[in-house]
């Protein structure tokens, strides 16, 4: 659809229409109406100044509200259409926005005229918004037929967009013809979409959605350009620009400074812009003749092409060619200069010149490559390295075992009330549990008893379970000389390394060697890419969607990305390489590694000897807890594992059991690996005394983000585990996660999975699920329903059934909810589970919930109250149910560990045996022997980081700050803060400490902090009788002992500072070998900084030219 503003130029504009609502482009009508406004398409925003004479302009789409001259406004959002080009608003609200008259006959003719209150004001032209503006004719516009329109957005139904394939403009010289100009059509200005959709420091959407439409201006009418009628018209004289019209500007591009030599020419009506410059400053592509009075090229991308033709006086943007108005252009023998407006619609971009500040910016109505560029140069410039963990050379520190050290005890009371009617009696239950941790016979000691205090039958105490575990580690692997160990354990083991097929390696009391990881490593391996990077092309780094990092185009026309990590788990690397013309293309590496692969030529092994039998260390065999008939005889068991290139490891397995009176021994192997993004998992095993074998294979992938698994199992029916009877014959499992069957809804997502398992020729279970996860209004909520088939002796069973539960914060406020129900072969509810927690503050949560069985009809309700304070945590609780039968519970729970500088107890109601701690003391060391001496002071109120996390703990009066709650057994870094040391001189002697704590044995780490000074000056030049400062000078602190402590370099006026130097004497000289380079010396001048430290300013450090005779500079 054409449209016309009053006295402006008719041009053509993509007009959408659904029903009877007519839809214009806001960015394109602002354009046409000589508003300032700023679409931002990406976030649904639109802001600046509508020619409103109350005020600034402000749209937020999501909101459904705008603000006109400082009122709100609200507005139905079925008005406002947002599309891939422009955000399409109701010429309604245009009109009642903008107080406008927006009329339309039943053609499609539409004229648009300014209330009489408002007028557009053109502060470049100096026109006030009072002036009275030249009536001109009304023109005729047509709208095509139906039939000749295009589509726009398949996403949107009903909604056809129309475009004048005439435009019919008043021309003055035949006193209202019509110049006709073809139907334009849609651009494309990418190939494809890209991952970030965000806004950047720059003012646009950094990366574009496919094949947005161009902004689409029909310029060069004989009318004059929308800038005021005072200026329309007017020939610029053949002389050329005066000296006083030349104005050096600051040019923009948004936010971003492009020059400030920016050199146009301000008449007192019009400024005019270089061609030449603007091109080359925005990178467009345009190539200017002056004698030929012609220029061509492309706006930003080859695509969009430009022809201006000034004899012919005519131009051409995107194929689309129009008369223009020569009397705006000025030639000169450099450079053609085009009238700003004007020039901002042919390239389709706002161009605002403010003479006052001397600056042009530049606004385009869509991102330019150079935009995109300087997004990407943003994005790439706040990335944070690769997440790799960068060793930062702390001192080591050294924690040998010990025959006795330390202590830290978990305590945990249980009491229960229970009363089921006034007649019967109450009973209750009062219940311990105790974990000790600590250093014992030079192992690391876990020693646990749970058990009965007291109940309603049996007052006594009771010890029912106990268990026992002495052990070493070393995440270095230093245990057992060349065995290169890393756990060395005796007593009450937990499950290790399981044996694939076998079964479990090791159950009850044993001894276990293994050179394994102490804890599951993250990164795999690292990876480098290197390649070709042409001129004025820039590659980002993507991994699994995120950006990594950023390399522009150099010297060398090459990119390198070094030592890339590879994380255990989906890689998917991508390189995205841009063009200066904003081209695009990408290259994709897959690396989909698992959890048991390892790097090549790396090998670990486990040894282990348990013997089930035993119930644990310190008790016996118990079958109240076990029945020790299904607990196999002595186990001994081998695990060892073998990187043997980058994507295949090999393992192997060997174990050896008596399971319910009969010898097994097994034999097994597999091997890991993965192809591109494709993860495999094969492994067998046999049985040599009972002639039996198993396999099982996996397969993991991913595509199209969608998750894709699979694992297939065969054992042969005689197959028995270390653990007993494996209880199937034949298994597959199959999944697929991640599904996006609404790609508008990102919140929401699919899975299904599939299970076959064969227990022998007469049974057979299959079990077929679909999942879906979904977050509404806050609200995270999943649905599954899975359908089961059970076959047993020839009689089949089906059953389906359904689970929802929801999740939902609200600061304080936390609730969950299920609900159960089933769907064949009776439809009914099963259960109802609510719960939630409510933070009272001062650590006080409040917990509540109810249970419903709807066949029983049954109910429990449940409340409880826990206090986490810094001594203890304590629980109450209170439930009731159906039955009338209520209930009472109350629970204690406390950690006592022993601080080894005071010899005392530190109480915690977290339990923290499990964990290690830290003591730290901060201290002033006066005489730099990094010890602790009688006379020197501590300091108080320090704060401590742990593996760059800040600790809670501060140190008290005694400058000792207890560390706890630090993870075990592996390497923890420990820095003192220095924000919190109370004198900007103080400076700890030591970056930091690394050491690997371990459980129950608080380490003592001394912070010497050292006393500093500051020293600056000026480095100067000898030339005869003058000084003159000289820049890039290496200058060099040196202590007492001849020893460099600090180096730094003059700047560009000869200034150089030196920061926290230790106290004492200071030698400053001018670096040797640098000096030796220049050919100049200089003698070096000594300091001395005093005990309490201070600041020494005005060390002059001169330099003069070899076998020159010094002069006297003092003088000078």
């Amino acid at each position: 659809m054409a449209i016309v503003s009053g006295d402006w130029p008719a041009h053509s504009l993509l007009a959408l229409k659904r029903n009877d609502t007519t839809y214009l482009p806001l960015a394109a009508f602002s354009h046409l109406m000589g508003y300032d406004l700023y679409v931002d398409l990406g976030n649904g925003r639109a802001s600046g100044h509508g020619g409103l004479s109350g005020g600034e302009f402000n749209l937020d789409i999501s909101a459904s509200k705008a603000m006109v001259a400082g009122h709100s406004v609200p507005f139905d959002s079925a008005l406002i259409v947002p599309l891939s080009d422009d955000i399409y608003v109701a010429t309604t609200l245009l009109a009642k926005w903008f107080s406008l008259s927006i009329m339309s006959d039943m053609w499609g003719d539409m004229s648009i005229k300014r209330l009489e209150n408002q007028q557009p004001s053109h502060p470049e032209q100096g026109v006030p918004a009072t002036q009275p503006v030249q009536a001109v004719p009304t023109p005729t516009i047509s709208e095509a037929p139906p039939e000749k329109t295009d589509n726009v957005s398949n996403a949107i139904e009903d909604q056809d967009v129309h475009r004048d394939s005439t435009v019919k403009v008043p021309s003055p010289e035949d006193g209202g013809g019509v110049v006709e100009c073809p139907n334009p059509e849609p651009v494309k200005v990418h190939e494809e979409p890209t991952a970030n959709d965000g806004v950047g420091d720059n003012g646009i959407v950094p990366e574009l959605k496919p094949e947005p439409l161009v902004q689409e201006v029909i310029v060069g009418t004989s009318e004059p350009s929308p800038l005021n009628e005072s200026s329309a018209g007017v020939m610029q004289s053949s002389s050329g620009f005066t000296d006083d019209d030349a104005l050096l500007c600051l040019l923009t591009l948004y936010r971003t400074p492009l020059s400030d030599e920016f050199m146009i020419f301000a008449t007192p009506e019009r400024s005019y812009i270089p061609l030449t410059e603007f091109s080359r400053l925005l990178e467009l592509g345009i190539d200017v003749d002056c004698n030929a009075k012609k220029a061509t090229g492309y706006v930003g991308r080859p695509g969009q092409t430009f022809l201006l033709d000034i004899p012919g006086s005519s131009v051409s943007v995107s194929g689309h060619a129009c008369s223009c108005d020569t009397s705006r252009i000025v030639v000169t023998a450099n450079d053609i200069y085009v009238e700003s407006q004007m020039l901002a619609s042919w390239l389709s971009m706002h161009i605002e010149v403010n003479r006052l500040n001397a600056a042009v910016a530049v606004k385009p109505f869509v991102p330019l490559p150079l935009q995109e560029r300087i997004a990407r140069e943003e994005a790439g410039g706040n990335t944070w390295g690769y997440g790799v963990y960068q060793d930062p050379g702390y001192s080591r520190m050294k924690f040998p075992y010990s025959v006795l050290n330390g202590a830290s005890v978990d305590v945990s009371l249980r009491t229960s009330f229970v009363s089921r009617s006034p007649q019967s009696p109450q009973q209750y239950n009062a219940s311990h549990y105790t974990r000790i941790t600590g250093d014992l016979l030079w192992m690391n000691t876990h020693a646990d008893f749970s058990g009965q205090i007291a109940n309603s039958s049996d007052p006594g105490l009771l010890i029912e379970d106990g268990r026992l575990r002495l052990e070493r580690v070393d995440p270095d692997g230093n245990l057992l000389g060349p065995l290169g160990a890393k756990t060395i354990a005796f007593g009450d083991l937990s499950q290790y390394n399981n044996l694939p097929l076998i079964g479990t390696a090791v159950i009850g009391p044993g001894g276990l060697v293994s050179s394994y990881p102490i804890s599951s490593p993250s990164l795999f391996d690292l990876v480098s890419l290197k390649g070709y990077l042409g001129p004025g092309w820039d590659v980002q780094l993507f991994r699994n969607g995120a950006l990594l990092d950023y390399r522009p185009s150099n010297s060398f026309n090459e990119y390198e990305f070094v030592d890339i990590p590879l994380n255990y788990g989906v890689n998917e690397l991508q390189l995205v390489f841009n063009g200066p013309q904003g081209e695009r293309r990408t290259e994709s590496y897959h690396y989909n590694i698992g959890q048991n692969m390892m790097k090549p030529g790396q090998w670990a092994y486990q040894a282990s000897l348990s013997f089930p039998s035993r119930h644990s260390l310190l008790l016996n065999g118990n079958t109240s807890l076990q029945d020790d008939s299904n607990r196999p005889g002595p186990l001994m068991a081998w695990k060892s594992t073998l990187g043997l290139t980058e994507w295949l490891t090999f393992s192997n397995y060997l174990a050896s059991a008596k399971i319910k009176g009969v010898n097994h021994s097994y034999l097994g192997s597999g091997v890991s690996g993965y192809l591109q993004s494709m993860q495999i998992d094969a492994d067998m095993a046999f049985d040599t005394q009972q002639s039996s074998k198993a396999m099982q294979v996996g397969v993991m992938t991913s595509i199209a983000g969608v998750s894709l698994s699979g694992r297939y199992a065969s054992l042969d029916s005689n197959w028995v585990a270390t653990g007993g009877s494996v209880g199937y014959r034949d298994q597959l499992e199959v999944r697929a996660g991640g599904i996006r069957l609404f790609p508008f809804i990102p919140s929401t997502s699919f899975s299904t999975d599939y299970r076959r398992q064969i227990i022998d020729d007469e049974q057979r279970n299959e079990s077929w699920g679909i999942s879906n996860y979904n977050q509404t209004f806050g609200i995270t909520h999943s649905h599954r329903i899975y359908l089961q088939k059970q076959m047993l002796y020839g009689t089949t069973l089906e059953t389906s059934e359904g689970t929802s539960s929801f999740s939902w914060m609200n600061g304080a406020l936390h609730w969950t909810g299920e609900v159960n129900y089933q769907l064949h072969p009776e439809r009914q509810w099963n259960y109802l589970i609510m719960s939630g927690n409510i933070d009272l503050g001062d650590d006080i949560i409040l917990t509540n919930g109810f249970n419903y069985n709807f066949p029983q009809q049954t109910w429990r309700a449940l409340l409880s109250m826990n206090k986490q304070g810094r001594s203890a945590l304590l629980g109450i609780s209170l439930n009731y149910n159906s039955d009338s039968v209520w209930g009472a519970g109350l629970n204690l729970s406390m950690n006592f560990t022993r601080e080894p500088r005071r010899s005392s107890w530190v109480m915690d109601g977290s339990s923290g045996s499990g964990y290690s701690a830290v003591s730290a003391m901060a201290f002033i060391d006066e005489n730099k022997n990094r010890q602790k001496d009688e006379s020197e002071e501590v300091i108080p109120d320090v704060g401590y980081f742990v593996n760059r996390y800040d600790h809670p703990a501060t140190s008290d009066s005694t400058g000792i700050a207890f560390l706890n709650n630090i993870a075990s057994n592996i390497p923890a870094n420990i820095t003192l803060s220095p924000a919190t040391l109370p004198d900007l001189s103080y400076v700890a002697a030591d970056k930091g400490y690394r050491l690997v704590p371990r459980p129950g044995c608080p380490f003592e780490l001394d912070f010497p902090v050292w006393i500093t000074g500051e020293v600056s000056g000026l480095v100067c030049e000898v030339q005869g009788e003058m000084i003159r400062p000289v820049s890039g000078i290496i200058i060099e602190a040196v202590d007492a002992d001849g020893k460099t402590i600090g180096t730094t370099l003059s700047g560009y006026d000869g200034f150089y500072d030196f920061e926290a130097l230790p106290t004492g004497p200071i030698t400053l000289r001018i670096s040797s070998e640098q000096a030796e380079k220049i050919g100049f010396e200089g003698e070096a001048t000594c300091v001395t900084i005093p005990s309490n430290g201070g600041y020494i300013d005005n060390v002059r450090l001169v330099l003069q030219k070899k076998n020159q005779n010094r002069t006297n500079t003092e003088e000078l």
